[in-house]
């Protein structure tokens, strides 16, 4: 993942870590495990972005260790976390499988749905921060509601 500052003196810290100081235009390049997660803070605005490393990036035991395309996606600020939101999950033979990763608010796994299903039970909390990841599940082809 890249973290881009938009001002001089940009502080960012990881896990309660400080990660160095950036100033506007760089970025802060971090690489995360496969099951490591971390709340990310900066001092002053900032831009994350995270790039999918793709197809046998994943555990090799996995089953599904051989599936995924690339792909970068920007992370909202935590100030600005959807409370619904509609998705189309394509139904295409050459894709087998879906994967989504969520974060809720710790308090609020109950209130999380995916096409009527509630998954409250199927997310685990990081050490730092107040919400909880359901990271690396697996869903059938077609789902748009959550």
């Amino acid at each position: 993942m890249k973290i881009l500052a938009s001002e001089d003196g940009t502080q960012v810290t990881i896990g309660g870590q400080n990660r160095g100081t950036i100033d506007a235009g760089e970025f802060l390049s971090v690489d995360f495990g496969i099951h490591e997660s971390a709340k990310i803070e900066t001092s002053k605005p900032a831009s994350v972005t995270v790039f999918s490393k793709s197809q046998e990036c994943n555990e090799p035991n996995d089953p599904n260790y051989s599936n995924g395309d690339p792909f970068m996606m920007t992370y909202s600020p935590s100030e600005q976390l959807l409370k619904e939101i509609q998705f189309n999950a394509l139904n295409l033979p050459s894709i087998v499988s879906h994967y989504l990763n969520l974060v809720v608010k710790a308090g609020t796994e109950s209130l999380t749905f995916l096409d009527g299903q509630n998954l409250g039970t199927r997310f685990s909390p990081v050490r730092e921060i107040p919400l909880i990841p359901m990271p690396g599940s697996i869903f059938p082809k077609g789902c748009t509601d959550w």
